[in-house]
């Protein structure tokens, strides 16, 4: 095999062992994250899809909450639940 064939295998490898270990475990997971003046709270159900209740005043603080959590093929937000219409609940 030539050499400049290892280099794409090696990356092609690491990307599948990553999204591997990155799979649904069949188990709730619920992340509770402080995000300035309110909290926001990820929860991912067994079955897949991710809810974000309040996303706290800043939107990069929601940002990264979901950067940290939500594997990195699947950025996307299924339902958002907002508690009440205040800025502190809603603008992140």
């Amino acid at each position: 095999m030539p050499w400049w064939l290892l280099i794409p295998a090696v990356f092609a490898a690491a990307l599948v062992w990553i999204a591997a270990l990155s799979m649904p475990d069949g188990r709730l997971h619920v992340t509770f994250a402080d995000v300035g003046q309110g909290d926001a709270i990820l929860i991912t159900p067994p079955g897949g899809g991710h809810i974000l209740v309040d996303g706290g005043p800043d939107l990069l603080d929601a940002a990264r909450l979901m950067g940290a959590h939500l594997p990195f093929w699947d950025r996307s937000i299924d339902l958002v639940v907002l508690t009440h219409a205040h800025s502190d609940h809603i603008s992140g």
